[in-house]
């Protein structure tokens, strides 16, 4: 009944215009466009996979193979692994540059890294390679972007003549193939089990629709594209590490958007441009765009740049890299959502797509080899630049601290990411009310190379002058982790306040002394959730106490803030040594903050066994999905709860359907 209502619905909401279609993709050579032959023991796609470009939707896991394939086909090709998805996929780092600089990568790889390094002076020779970063499959859903990874490294490793090989000598490629496999292998298989042999266009084909979360985002469901500066997914956490292993001086991002739009390269409006990025970086993108242009007016080809896609949020594919002295790009093209789609600009097809992709891939390499020296000679006056700024700038540090042992594991995480220093207080030092105490605290000095990055995270400017952005416009790190923070003026800050360098903090904490009467847990930190879950999934009873109290224990009165999570000795299906066990591993796995009661009776505030104490329940939770909620939001509590809690989430999917003005809910 159910299903014969729906099909009614669809009939009357949906006016449905298929007709036959041809579709045969063209070969690999075709959509390069190039005027070169190429090396016949270099495999094609189609050779590999069984699918030419464009046939259907490429998984991962195809991407990968070619890309296997051709490393050992090739001596210009060698592969890395730089990380892994939530659902632990690899994520590879594909390098192509000449057989004799494979021989060398790593020496190029740290000669380059000299031009980041303000302290040292690196000469750009007529050998010195320019460092090209190809980002694929960012989005999911956004297949041409990832799909184009296999005839641009086709070409890449197969394209002969003079002119490649001058190109390849002094030039390093590094294609990321894939950087959200998560999601690009939801829309292969959302695409791929209605790929049709007679093809589709009608936009409302399933095909072209996918199913929710669709395949934008990552397990998670989170935009990958606004994780260059949170990096809370371990797909952002191995992007940025790789960008900052090489240091690219272009860093391209390869999207698509809307079916009835053309090509957008970067820049984004130029007065959209955050304050912290270079104008002289600026320029250098508009400069090189001339040699794209003549890229799109030989193919006749539509574009445009300098609109809507604003650099103004720092963590995009087409702002971040650069905060690091590289010039970023952005590729938006006109996206198929499948194999043939019909728009009010015609007929779109999906290889074209694919082809127009690597072909302004292998335009922005060529302009980026043009304009090797200025690159390079960009790259080190930006970061002499930067060390100038920051002994300018009225904050000379900014100090942090948070009562939470988990949040500030992360935020040091979070730094160490973006290859930030980060100090011990050596000295107490109050700022903003707030008294940093030394053993407690952390500083972040601004006189490093990597200043910009620190003022993009930690500083709370206001733009008074623009009101419209594209996308985020706030996104301050230490007041997303809730810490206490301040910026240091020189006067309250010197060298005799900064202590060991640090990376990482140990979140674990120390178990709590045996008692025979009661534990209780500090709610206020991060994991005390999980904690407190995985004692009630064990069976133990808990209550929660309403006040503040000043619990009694053999090390003396400790305050506990109201919210705190009593765990009773007696009473409970575990004995008395079993539960001490427990409570100790939650202290050393979930860097619980837990003591151990001498006494029921308290200093001050509810006793433990008071009437105003209540029971904890272990929750069952139930999470809304489908059409009509946002998956961003949805993600964001799934990811909370299940990898960050290890809480079981049931997700339940709702149906709602749209129909002349009226809403059903089934």
């Amino acid at each position: 009944m159910l299903n014969r209502l729906l099909a009614a619905a669809a009939a009357v909401c949906i006016s449905v215009g298929a007709q036959a279609q041809s579709y045969t993709p063209r070969p690999v050579e075709d959509l390069l466009a190039q005027d070169v032959t190429y090396d016949s023991a270099i495999p094609k796609p189609e050779d590999v996979t069984g699918f030419a470009s464009g046939q259907i939707i490429s998984t991962p896991e195809m991407l990968h193979s070619y890309a296997r394939a051709v490393a050992a086909a090739s001596d210009r090709v060698s592969i890395e692994v730089i990380g892994r998805s939530h659902f632990g996929r690899p994520i590879l780092r594909v390098t192509t540059t000449s057989p004799a600089n494979q021989a060398r990568l790593e020496e190029i790889r740290e000669a380059h890294l000299a031009f980041s390094d303000p302290g040292r002076t690196a000469e750009v020779t007529e050998e010195t390679p320019v460092i090209v970063q190809m980002t694929h499959g960012v989005h999911g859903t956004e297949a041409s972007g990832y799909d184009s990874s296999a005839p641009l490294l086709y070409f890449l490793a197969a394209a002969q003549g003079e002119e490649i090989e001058a190109l390849l000598e002094t030039t390093v490629i590094n294609q990321i193939i894939l950087i959200n496999p998560d999601g690009a292998s939801r829309f292969a298989h959302d695409v791929n089990i209605h790929h049709a042999e007679a093809p589709v266009a009608d936009p409302q084909h399933r095909e072209h629709t996918g199913s929710w979360p669709w395949g934008r985002t990552n397990h998670y469901w989170f935009d990958l594209n606004r994780q260059w500066l949170p990096v809370t997914q371990p797909e952002a956490a191995a992007l940025v590490d790789a960008t900052h292993h090489w240091m690219p001086n272009v860093a391209a991002d390869l999207h698509e958007m809307g079916s009835n739009s053309t090509f957008f390269i970067s820049p984004g409006p130029v007065d959209g441009l955050h304050p912290l990025l270079s104008q002289a970086g600026l320029e250098l993108n508009l400069e090189m765009n001339e040699l794209l242009d003549e890229q799109f007016s030989a193919e006749g080809a539509l574009y445009v740049a300098e609109e809507r896609f604003d650099d103004f949020y720092l963590g995009y594919g087409s702002s971040y890299p650069g905060l690091l002295g590289g010039v970023p790009y952005l590729f938006e093209q006109s996206s198929v959502r499948g194999i043939i789609q019909d728009t009010e600009r015609g007929t779109l097809r999906y290889d074209d797509k694919i082809g127009q992709q690597a072909r302004t891939a292998i335009a922005l390499i060529r302009a980026s080899h043009a304009r090797r020296q200025d690159l390079l000679n960009h790259q080190q006056a930006f970061f002499r630049e930067s060390l100038r700024l920051a002994g300018e700038n009225a904050t000379s540090a900014y100090v942090f601290t948070s009562h939470d042992e988990g949040r500030l594991a992360a935020f040091l995480d979070l730094l160490a990411h973006h290859r930030i220093d980060v100090f011990e207080l050596d000295r107490a030092v109050t700022a903003s009310g707030v008294r940093y105490q030394p053993g407690q605290s952390y500083v972040v000095p601004l006189a490093q190379a990597n200043y910009r990055v620190i003022e993009g995270l930690f500083e709370t400017r206001v733009i008074e002058d623009k009101t419209a952005f594209y996308d985020v416009s706030g996104w301050t790190q230490p007041l997303a982790y809730d810490l206490d923070y301040a910026a240091l003026r020189p006067g309250a800050f010197g060298q005799d306040a900064i202590g060991d360098q640090v990376t990482a903090r140990i979140t674990a904490n120390e178990p709590p002394a045996n008692s025979s009467i009661a534990y209780v847990i500090d709610w206020s930190e991060f994991y005390a959730p999980r904690a407190v879950y995985r004692l009630l999934d064990a069976g133990l009873h808990l209550r929660v106490i309403p006040d503040e109290i000043e619990l009694q224990t053999e090390a003396g009165n400790v305050s506990m803030a109201r919210g705190s999570i009593l765990v009773p000795v007696a009473g409970q299906v575990l004995e008395a040594d079993a539960i001490h066990e427990l409570v100790s591993q939650r202290a050393r796995e979930d860097g619980a903050v837990i003591h151990a009661a001498s006494s029921s009776a308290t200093a001050s505030g509810s006793d433990l066994g008071g009437f105003s104490l209540s029971n904890v329940e272990r929750p069952n939770v139930l999470l809304v999905t489908g059409e009509s909620v946002n998956s961003g939001d949805a993600g964001e509590l799934w990811h909370l709860l299940d990898h960050h809690m290890h809480m079981p989430v049931v997700m339940i999917y709702l149906i709602m359907m749209a129909c002349k003005g009226f809403m059903n809910t089934i």
